[in-house]
């Protein structure tokens, strides 16, 4: 799953990566909540978590938030805040939407935002998304739904 010196690097059942990169407290996190996620929701590859890693410094991360369900998955992505501005989100997003794809050709794509114009809406926006209403998420509160069939 790699594009020139950008990959998608898979976070293992018990939060680890595979590859050697520069890492962050950050992602740290990422993968100890990652490994959460697999306890709450099961370790399905590859509806999975993945840390974003560029010319072998991790970036940022991706994630599925468990298997698909009724034909429809959750993506959830970040980036960190010194590769913030340089198309990063947009290609952990790209990515997450090309292995649902050839994992599932049919599914639906899910995604909630902050509920306001802003980086994320335009990179889901870009990506063929489209806002279907609100939903609740368990970090921000009130959400922008988005979805992309």
């Amino acid at each position: 799953m790699s594009d020139d010196k950008f990959a998608l690097v898979a976070c293992a059942r018990d939060g680890t990566i595979a590859s050697p990169c520069e890492r962050t407290s950050e992602i740290d996190q990422a993968c100890a909540a990652t490994a959460a996620m697999y306890d709450r929701l099961g370790f399905d590859p590859p509806w999975i978590g993945y840390i974003a890693v560029m010319a072998g410094t991790a970036v940022g991360g991706g994630a599925f938030v468990g298997a698909p369900a009724g034909n429809r998955v959750e993506i959830a992505y970040f980036t960190l805040a010194d590769h913030q501005r340089m198309g990063v989100a947009t290609r952990i997003a790209r990515k997450l939407v090309e292995i649902a794809r050839r994992h599932a050709p049919g599914v639906e794509l899910y995604a909630k935002t902050m509920p306001e114009e802003n980086a994320s809406t335009r990179i889901l926006t870009g990506l063929g998304f489209r806002r279907i209403g609100t939903d609740i998420d368990d970090e921000i509160g009130e959400a922008w739904a988005w979805l992309l069939r």
